[in-house]
């Protein structure tokens, strides 16, 4: 007895629940290709924990897009000897299951498991007849992995402990075909080279590389403190260029002019990547010189990755034209 939805580990992973919905996505031979309209634009603040991340790709933004279906439940409304078996029936139904508010301290994959209460989500795509297979980190990786069930009952109740109102939801993609759009792939890069950039809160879209110039300053301000870079701020800088790479090979695959440009977008990623370990090395031994520089690579990448964009840009836009009405991968 048992249901298991496909699931994959995507190619970002910095964020667990975009990841999560990613890690469906890609999975879905109806909206896999939709994955390549996504996860373009960013947004960057300067004094937020979540520095970096992406803009219009949450569960949210999908079912106003029309893709997905997403249902919301409270932990409250749900009797605790009941809670396995409803999990189990939105499963069944083929839902996708994000569950914000748990207890880590009733999870033993967690490094808080029995340690202390923590509060975080985790993400549930099957069952079996003792575990729930999860989604969730677990030494610094996202992970597939099976958990008791009375261990995500348990942290569920905990959840509720720490917020009364907390909830979950369920989401499940519909059945209709979406396909790779070349149209919306412009518009989103066009969106992400207009940016604009605040000092005093952050910047959207390419701007983003002037925030993290700011951060950098910040995290050496007062030396006589313990001084760190959030990793998640450079990991995720660098996912988003993995996936710039990934939509530029796979749309060369139908545009030839995009297999010259292939060589300077894996050099994005290679130099993002790059700037995490540094950050890493920083984090370890505090050397003062590494924040500058990477605020030489962030001068250097704006400018590589906005040239390789409007290249990008033009090969699509002369794509268009030699196809006319027939140039959108679009059913």
């Amino acid at each position: 007895m048992g249901n298991v939805l496909p699931m994959r580990i995507p190619p970002s992973e910095t964020y667990q629940c975009i990841a999560f919905v990613m890690g469906i996505m890609l999975e879905d031979e109806n909206i896999k290709e939709a994955f390549y309209n996504h996860y373009i634009r960013l947004r960057c603040d300067r004094f937020d924990e979540n520095q970096l991340r992406y803009v219009g790709c949450e569960a949210e933004d999908l079912r106003v897009e029309g893709i997905a279906e997403l249902n919301k439940y409270y932990i409250k409304n749900q009797s605790p000897d009941k809670i396995i078996g409803f999990l189990e029936e939105r499963l069944d139904q083929g839902d996708y299951l994000l569950l914000f508010w748990i207890d880590e301290y009733y999870l033993p994959y967690s490094e808080f498991y029995n340690v202390r209460h923590f509060h975080h989500d985790t993400h549930v795509y099957g069952y079996d007849d003792e575990c729930f297979y999860v989604m969730a980190y677990r030494d610094l990786h996202l992970q597939k992995m099976k958990v008791k069930k009375e261990h995500i009952a348990n942290s569920l109740a905990g959840g509720l402990a720490i917020n009364p109102e907390g909830d979950f939801c369920a989401i499940k993609f519909h059945g209709i075909k979406v396909k790779c759009s070349i149209k919306t792939i412009a518009s989103e890069v066009h969106e992400y080279l207009n940016g604009g950039y605040d000092e005093d809160t952050g910047a959207d879209g390419i701007d983003s590389y002037k925030t993290i110039k700011d951060i950098m300053s910040d995290c050496t301000e007062n030396p006589e403190d313990e001084m760190r870079i959030d990793p998640k701020l450079l990991r995720m800088l660098w996912e988003h260029k993995k996936i710039f790479s990934l939509r530029n090979q796979f749309l060369s695959e139908k545009i030839e002019g995009l297999k010259a440009l292939q060589k300077d977008v894996d050099d994005l990623v290679r130099d993002t990547s790059m700037m995490m370990l540094m950050a890493l090395k920083f984090n370890k031994n505090q050397d003062i010189s590494i924040p500058e520089r990477i605020k030489e690579y962030a001068d250097d990448l704006y400018e590589r990755e906005e040239r390789y964009l409007r290249e990008f840009l033009a090969v699509i836009s002369e794509y268009e034209v030699s196809q006319g009405d027939k140039s959108d991968y679009k059913d």
